[in-house]
């Protein structure tokens, strides 16, 4: 048997009692775990039936405490909530704004602007408050609603043509354009005006903020919206300064003169009103943008002035004449040349530019001394030294007035040299054939025939100097044949006829030195000589032709009536001449070698005779 102390009797008893309370608080916390859950679940069991109540009491209706512009719609379907609008906000008035623009403003009422409430898209925002997609965002927008309510600006239409209309109205008002600052010359005086910036109003920016302002729902200021518009010309200060300056500095052009010639200094001033009358103010791009007006000249009128000073200041050179005397070899002046003195019309125009511009008061004239070609003091450089070659044609049988004529041109040419490489003109030492400078009346060949007319002869003249050239050998620039064969030129082709100023007869000095040309007339043989001195070229010159083909008869004789010849008298005035075509070779020749060959062609018309005859005479007389 076993024995238990009475100490472990004591200490076994409060150990029973220990594990029965524990067992009884076991059995005591499911009971309260069970009764929170019961409890938690009631209350949102609740909180799901109070939520699904209140969105089944307003589905398809305005969430309560919805207002349009102080308008309840709480409860009321979107088709109700339209209605209630459009009954109690229209006419609507709306917010009244005030445009403004520095001391201008302009007050727009709704009815200024077109405004009308838009009920049915009004109702349809009332109805989408609490209706977010989603629910938890959903139903805090439904909770506020509770607390607070709200209250929406309506949605409205506005007239876009009236709103147009009045906007550009204001526009008008404000809007102004910019004026560039300008600079005129008024005679001698330089006037200027300011810039003005310009105005534009920005429509689209100040109908943006008005429809800010009537979204609020609120009156309110709206600054209209203007942009500066900038002149492209804002400065002319420096330009005027520059006008003034030259309009009121003296510009003086001057030439100093010319002591070798006895010649005294000269001076031109220009006129300030001519000078203001060139002067033209430019616009040019800017460097930094923009416009920039510069001072300028117009120097086509500038370079009319210089041509006209160039006129005036003109001293036209003169060839020297000379003569050669071929038995002593002697070369002497028959009559001087002269310095000739020519402006530089485009360096004066430059000079006067560049006078201007700097501020300058003074323009030397830029005159050039003009040296003859023929100048008498180049005699030993000249190289005229001995006979180049002749050419000559008979006249005997002339009448006294056709004599006159070849004697009066043959005159002209008295001393004339020709430069080395220069070119004869026949037609510019002759000058104008006619009564005026000497001539008389003779035969010429007029159109289709012979007739009398002034200078008749003075083709023997040229005939001559064409066949010195062509024995010269020199280079025939211009030459014409007759219009028929002229009996006094001897054998055809060799002739060169002229008519100033538009028929000439030239031909090139080609013989390296200067040409003297030296005329011999002998009135008792009837005979013209032209001769040539001067240097001798290492050259011959032969001829072959003249070559006649396609010879053509005259047409039967002209008779023609004129009364001042006696009944029955006839008088013949031309002469019956074939037509024929010719050629005439010349060859150039440098011993054996041939340098050139050069061919005149000569085309004759045939000629017919004409008769002039008295009238008929009278029946029995």
């Amino acid at each position: 048997m076993t024995t238990t102390s009475p100490s472990s009797q004591r200490v076994g008893r409060p150990q029973t009692s220990v594990n029965n309370l524990q067992r009884v608080s076991r059995r005591r916390r499911p009971n309260l775990a069970i009764f929170f859950g019961l409890f938690l679940g009631l209350s949102v069991l609740l909180l799901l039936t109070g939520i699904t109540a209140v969105q089944l009491r307003f589905a398809n209706r305005v969430f309560a405490g919805v207002r349009v512009a102080g308008v309840d719609l709480s409860e009321l379907t979107r088709d109700q909530a339209a209605a209630r609008l459009q009954e109690q906000l229209t006419p609507y008035q709306g917010p009244t704004i005030l445009l403004r623009f520095g001391e201008q403003a302009w007050p727009l009422a709704g009815s200024d602007l077109g405004v009308q409430i838009d009920a049915r898209a009004s109702a349809e925002r009332a109805y989408q408050l609490g209706r977010k997609a989603s629910p938890l965002a959903a139903l805090l927008e439904q909770w506020q609603l509770v607390r607070a309510g709200a209250n929406l600006a309506p949605t409205l239409t506005i007239g876009e043509a009236q709103v147009t209309d009045l906007l550009h109205r204001i526009a008008q008002a404000i809007d102004r354009p910019a004026h560039d600052a300008t600079v005129t010359i008024q005679g001698l005086q330089v006037v200027t005006t300011a810039s003005q910036v310009g105005r534009h109003t920005n429509l689209q920016a100040t109908w943006a903020a008005v429809q800010a302002q009537l979204a609020r729902g609120e009156s309110g200021t709206v600054d209209v919206t203007v942009q500066e518009v900038l002149p492209t010309v804002d400065d002319v200060e420096a330009v005027a300064a520059q006008a003034r300056r030259w309009l009121h500095t003296p510009l003086r052009l001057s030439y100093a003169g010319d002591t070798a010639n006895d010649e005294a200094p000269q001076q031109f001033a220009i006129d300030p009103v001519q000078l203001a009358s060139w002067l033209r103010i430019a616009p040019q791009p800017a460097a930094a943008g923009g416009i920039t007006l510069t001072l300028q000249v117009d120097e086509a009128a500038l370079q009319r002035y210089a041509e006209d000073l160039a006129a005036r200041l003109a001293r036209p050179t003169t060839d020297a004449r000379l003569h050669f005397d071929p038995e002593t070899g002697r070369l002497r002046v028959a009559s001087p040349s002269q310095i000739g003195r020519a402006l530089d019309v485009a360096e004066t125009v430059t000079r006067t530019l560049v006078a201007l511009r700097s501020g300058g008061a003074e323009v030397d004239l830029p005159l050039q001394v003009v040296k003859p070609a023929v100048d008498m003091r180049d005699l030993d450089q000249m190289g005229i030294r001995e006979l180049v070659a002749s050419g000559t044609t008979t006249f005997k049988g002339s009448s006294a007035a056709r004599i006159a004529n070849i004697r009066h041109g043959a005159e002209q040419f008295e001393g004339v040299v020709v430069p080395p490489n220069g070119i004869f003109s026949f037609n510019r030492i002759v000058g104008d054939v006619s009564a005026a400078n000497g001539y008389e009346d003779s035969l010429v060949i007029w159109g289709d025939r012979t007739a009398v007319g002034i200078g008749g002869g003075i083709c023997q003249v040229s005939t001559t100097v064409f066949r010195a050239a062509f024995w010269g050998g020199m280079p025939i620039v211009e030459r014409w044949a007759h219009g028929y064969v002229v009996n006094w030129y001897g054998e055809p082709g060799m002739d060169a006829t002229i008519f100033t100023p538009s028929v000439d007869f030239r031909f090139r000095n080609d013989t390296g030195a200067y040409l003297l040309i030296q005329p011999d007339l002998d009135l008792q043989q009837g005979r013209l000589t032209f001769n040539f001195y001067g240097a001798k070229p290492n050259r011959t010159v032969e001829r072959i032709g003249p070559e006649i083909t396609n010879v053509r008869k005259p047409e039967p004789p002209l008779y023609q009536l004129d009364p001042t010849l006696a009944p029955g008298a006839r008088k013949q005035v031309d002469w019956a001449v074939d037509g024929r075509d010719v050629v005439v070779t010349r060859v150039i020749k440098q011993g054996d070698q041939v340098l050139r060959q050069d061919k005149f062609v000569s085309k004759y018309q045939p000629w017919r005779a004409v008769y002039l005859v008295g009238p008929t005479p009278a029946p029995g007389g």
